[in-house]
């Protein structure tokens, strides 16, 4: 169903108004007369007339107010919408990105050395708070009604698996940190070259499945965009 325009809505106040206004003159006129037995004077006809408008009056000023909030209001609605999605996508779009590099971070070997994990480690600490943000953004917007209810779920979807992605390169990012550093976690029964290989192995078995995940975020990514675009506003 098409939304009426302000100028519809306003047209219809008018007719409602003026409906109810000749009603009461009409219904006022019978009681005062006694059902058309008695004379209507001059001062009864006044009070009747005064005693319409009156009361005309004091439906007119909340309909009137509720027409016209409502018209401001939806738009307001839509606008907010628009933004938060438009938010929550560039968020998204961001987070994957930043797999990426974090990822990049975490193949660079001179990250490890001395012990020391601190870059990646921190990039993957911003990306949580990052993405706890966006899950709350993300269930504001779900709030707002139906319309919403596509884009959330599956921004929802992509958020719980760049979550789970980040807790997967922390844990590549552990295993890079004990191939460079033997001396330290070498906590097995085993010379080091034996360490090292059982923990490269956990490593490329890890490094490969996380590679495999990036095109199936790519596509969930182009599906949040359309939905992102069916949720601006239509010029």
């Amino acid at each position: 169903m098409a939304k009426k325009t302000l100028e519809e809505k306003i047209k219809d106040v008018v007719f409602y108004t003026t409906a109810f206004f000749i009603m009461y003159l009409i219904v006022g006129f019978l009681i005062k007369t006694e059902y058309l037995h008695c004379e209507l004077t001059w001062d009864k006809l006044y009070d009747l007339f005064r005693d319409a408008l009156t009361l005309t009056a004091y439906f007119l000023a909340p309909v009137a107010a509720f027409v016209l909030f409502s018209d401001w209001r939806e738009p307001h609605i839509e606008k907010i919408i628009e933004d938060d999605s438009s938010k929550i996508y560039e968020g998204i779009n961001n987070g994957i990105n930043e797999l990426l590099r974090i990822l990049f971070e975490i193949e660079d070997f001179d990250n490890f050395k001395e012990n020391n994990n601190s870059i990646p480690a921190n990039l993957i600490d911003e990306l949580s708070k990052k993405i706890e943000k966006l899950n709350m953004l993300n269930a504001h917007l779900g709030a707002r009604g139906s319309a919403t209810k596509n884009f959330t779920e599956c921004a929802a979807d992509l958020l719980e698996q760049i979550r789970w992605l980040s807790v997967e390169l922390a844990m590549l990012c552990t295993y890079q940190l004990k191939i460079h550093n033997l001396h330290v976690y070498n906590d097995l029964i085993c010379d080091d070259q034996e360490f090292s290989e059982h923990i490269q192995e956990k490593y490329s078995g890890l490094h490969s499945q996380i590679l495999q995940t990036f095109p199936e975020f790519r596509t969930l990514e182009r599906k949040l965009k359309t939905l992102c675009d069916e949720l601006k506003i239509k010029v």
